[in-house]
């Protein structure tokens, strides 16, 4: 059990440059355990995503 922060998922989730070593990180142990309040700041790292792609465009 590796109890991860929101960041680690979304490095997991959203291909960029942490990409592999979050898949590494899984693959060496996939029980991850989150704060409760993970979804809430995942959707915040998403929105920060979106806004950042959308202002490349």
């Amino acid at each position: 059990m590796i109890v991860v922060d929101v960041n680690v998922v979304a490095y997991f989730l959203i291909e960029g440059e942490h990409t592999e070593r979050a898949r590494e990180l899984w693959r060496r142990d996939p029980d991850w355990r989150l704060p409760p309040l993970w979804r809430h700041e995942y959707l915040n790292v998403l929105a920060t995503f979106v806004r950042r792609c959308h202002h490349r465009w």
